[in-house]
């Protein structure tokens, strides 16, 4: 069983939430993590203007604007290097660059891991590795930071650094970056071996007895929050059978109405674990309706939805236009102070007109605007998205059946599968003739 470098700080704390099955997830902060490492590769080739311009996310490359790259070693600087560490041997080894997080050619006593940035200066013999942190969450120091360790023994071994050079850089939007720093010399690094091997060996014997058909301790605690085994976790299980059994709502009010302050405490942790195991069960759930919706009841399903993409204005075509339309004094007034005040500007300016007698009422003249403004190519919208949503059902839109649909607009499970049937017999007919 491979253990992950972004595993370690959870698996130090509670082994068993890294010996127990673990559920993958995504997130828009891993989607920036994969544009960073596009955006320092660019680098090696190109200059930071031309690596910018490549970005087709106005967000993502705001994000990549943050990096300070006039501290960073960028000649021969590697990206997203995974690195395989075997604590039994003592040994290091490079799996590769770029592979996605995939750690299948790993063995099973090492311990993976992937960093951002990786250089090695062999007149001094100093490596340096970096992270960037692109989420809201809290992040560990550098120096505290069992991932960054993993790197630094890692990058002293393969390349043989006598010191490393380690950084945390997180960048959040509208924040200045904020980077924290750390040095690690040889005897550092040894004891940091030594942990790492420490951390390593008490995994494998939870995951043992797990083997064994024992039920593992589990430590709950802030670390929970981002654990993908919160699905099989004995306390979170537990506790959600306990919610399945709870007192009706008037039972519960007068009880928390009676709770004290040494109990409040207590009660307060078990709320944020209480909210954590329902944002858990939720996303499987709206995962699991993605795929096959799920009957509410009364008509109404929980299934693929589509989601409107948001409108984005362009602060200097509504300038532009507002000029032409009511003067400079009013089309000053739709300057915003912000890109998100851009409508309420908008909207206030043209009050301004109707008092001055230029429009009659606000709504027309808005809508009227905003349509010049997406024939001028002035309003963009972002793609639709196809989200989780509950709808009533609509029928099925296969002519000459009246049963309810899966989906908006779509066919019900009997007609999908008679669908399903159709294509594969085609598809068979389609090889056999072959």
């Amino acid at each position: 069983m491979s253990l992950t470098g972004s595993a370690l700080d959870r698996a130090e704390v509670c082994p068993a939430s890294c010996a127990l099955p673990a559920a993958r997830s995504t997130s828009p902060y891993a989607t920036r993590g994969r544009v960073l490492h596009r955006f320092f590769e660019r680098l090696q080739t190109v200059d930071r203007d031309t690596a910018l311009a490549d970005i087709e996310s106005e967000d993502e490359r705001l994000i990549c604007e943050a990096v300070d790259l006039d501290g960073l070693p960028l000649d021969g600087i590697a990206t997203e290097v995974t690195f395989a560490f075997d604590p039994a041997t003592g040994s290091a080894r490079e799996l590769g660059r770029g592979l996605e997080r995939d750690y299948s050619s790993a063995s099973a006593t090492e311990i993976v891991g992937t960093i951002d940035l990786v250089a090695f200066d062999p007149e001094t013999r100093t490596a340096y590795v970096g992270d960037y942190k692109t989420g809201h969450r809290f992040v560990t120091p550098a120096a505290k930071s069992r991932q960054i360790h993993l790197a630094a023994v890692c990058a002293a071994i393969v390349y043989g650094a006598e010191h490393v050079e380690a950084e945390v850089i997180r960048l959040r939007d509208k924040e200045l970056p904020w980077v924290s720093h750390a040095t690690f010399d040889a005897f550092d690094l040894g004891l940091l071996g030594v942990e790492l091997a420490q951390i390593r060996t008490r995994v494998d014997a939870v995951a043992a007895a797990l083997t064994a058909g024992e039920i593992p301790d589990v430590s709950e605690g802030e670390h929970c929050r981002y654990c993908p085994s919160q699905h099989v976790c004995p306390a979170k299980v537990s506790l959600a059978l306990q919610l399945g059994a709870a007192a009706m709502p008037l039972s519960v009010s007068r009880t928390v109405g009676e709770l004290t302050a040494p109990v409040a405490g207590e009660a307060y942790h078990r709320l944020v674990a209480i909210e954590g195991l329902c944002k858990l069960v939720r996303q499987q759930l709206e995962s699991l309706a993605l795929s096959r919706p799920i009957p509410l009841g009364d008509g109404r399903y929980l299934g693929p939805t589509t989601s409107r993409g948001r409108e984005s204005l362009d602060a200097d075509a509504v300038h532009g236009r507002m000029l032409v339309l009511y003067g400079q004094e009013i089309a000053d007034l739709a300057a915003p102070s912000s890109r998100a005040a851009l409508k309420k500007t908008v909207a206030t300016a043209l009050r301004h007109a109707k008092e001055a007698g230029l429009i009659p009422t606000v709504a027309p003249a808005e809508r009227a605007l905003y349509e010049d403004l997406r024939l001028a190519g002035g309003l963009h919208r972002k793609p639709a998205r196809t989200v989780p949503g509950e709808y009533s059902a609509a029928e099925c839109r296969t002519d000459g059946c009246s049963e309810q649909a899966m989906s908006e607009g779509g066919t019900c499970d009997l007609c999908a599968l008679d669908a399903e049937e159709v294509a594969r017999d085609y598809s068979e007919a389609a090889g056999g003739g072959e």
